[in-house]
């Protein structure tokens, strides 16, 4: 559900009001999605302490085959 708030605010483009849905559904999420939507986010917004922390977390969740790309993101 909270994935699902953050996709519709992005939808609206209220990129703000979808940071802290997106944080909630990395913490229940059993995959990276929605801490790397965060990081993503933020690296849009050039906020790059919080996108490093939300991508360091989506690496934490992520299968073998996202590795890469979140990695690539990181650097």
């Amino acid at each position: 559900a909270w994935r699902l708030l953050a996709n519709c605010r992005i939808a609206s483009r209220d990129l703000d009001g979808a940071l802290e849905p997106l944080a909630k559904a990395g913490e229940l999420a059993t995959d990276a999605q929605s801490w790397l939507m965060l990081g993503q986010l933020e690296l849009q917004r050039e906020r790059f302490a919080p996108a490093r922390d939300a991508l360091t977390k989506a690496l934490t969740k992520a299968k073998p085959t996202e590795r890469a790309s979140i990695q690539l993101l990181l650097g």
